[in-house]
């Protein structure tokens, strides 16, 4: 029985990057202790000779990485070994031929990923999380994914695509309490992407966030968003017209301690992406939300 239902790259594809990793998904569920580095294996058909790899098994997928990367205008084989002491099913089946594919590198240089600086992998994290990474030659922009599990099939964030031009992002996520994986990419002019960087793993200890948005249409978009929130961000510069008049609306007791928290993007930002159509603006107390107008809050727009 072929356990395998493809491969990437496929069988016999041509000008595949030289830091590709290679994906087989089978049918069915492998035993993973028939995975071994002897039925596992990356042949260098034009050198005749095996390539020193890394790989794991997941939901049906085994990924398998090269330790260095590959030659460029190759050609390799990807081997996996069937028959009596190859490969098996978690039923003890044995997989009964072995599984081979073929591909070429290409010529040309490949982008590289970035590699991440912040947070660290398994660290625990209890305020806003900032994800930070050196920047990879050649790249125009990065692509950064959040989720809550280490396939990426259900993104946290984003929910769309964004593009990242600096090394740092820190996104808006309701955090919950628990694990959550990070990732990146690089992308090129041209819009070649590098492979993403390995997960990052971080464990989120915090309260859960809950915030009531308010949201005031602004002609024309952006729109503002007013949002509440129980947690305080420190070392936030206030915007102190507009805290100003929030506080005028509330009562004596509660106008002490009313104050902005956070802005999204922050103060004085530089370098904002052009498909950034929202502000966020957060406030540690809730707002009457007939106090929001277009006079009290508007976007002043003054070109360089």
């Amino acid at each position: 029985m072929n356990f395998v239902s493809k491969s990437v790259p496929h069988h016999l594809q041509e000008k595949v990057a030289t830091d590709q990793q290679i994906d087989i998904f089978f049918f069915i569920d492998i035993h993973k202790g028939s995975l071994t580095a002897d039925k596992v294996i990356l042949f260098n058909l034009t050198e005749e000779r095996s390539e020193d790899i890394a790989f794991e098994y997941s939901n049906r997928r085994l990924i398998i990485r090269p330790r260095k990367h590959l030659s460029q205008n190759t050609h390799y084989q990807i081997q996996l070994i069937g028959g009596r002491e190859g490969i098996k099913d978690i039923t003890g089946r044995v997989m009964a031929e072995s599984y081979q594919s073929e591909f070429y590198t290409s010529v040309a240089t490949t982008i590289q990923p970035p590699t991440i600086t912040s947070p660290t992998d398994l660290v625990e994290i209890s305020g806003d999380v900032s994800f930070k990474w050196t920047p990879s030659p050649g790249a125009a922009y990065y692509e950064v994914e959040v989720s809550r599990t280490n396939t990426f099939q259900n993104l946290v964030w984003p929910a769309s695509e964004v593009k990242i031009y600096e090394t740092e992002v820190s996104p808006y996520i309701n955090y919950e309490k628990g694990l959550y994986y990070m990732r990146a990419r690089s992308v090129n002019a041209e819009g070649k992407k590098s492979h993403y960087t390995k997960a990052i793993q971080y464990y989120y200890s915090g309260l859960p966030q809950t915030n009531n948005r308010i949201v005031k249409e602004i002609n024309p978009p952006p729109h503002i968003l007013l949002e509440t929130s129980a947690r305080v961000i420190s070392n936030e510069t206030p915007i102190n017209v507009l805290q100003q008049h929030f506080i005028n609306e509330l009562g004596e007791q509660k106008k002490a301690s009313f104050h902005l928290i956070r802005s999204k993007p922050k103060h004085k930002g530089t370098n904002l992406t052009l498909n950034n159509n929202e502000i966020v603006l957060t406030f540690n107390q809730e707002i009457d939300p007939d106090s929001v107008s277009s006079e009290a809050v508007y976007v002043l727009a003054e070109r360089n």
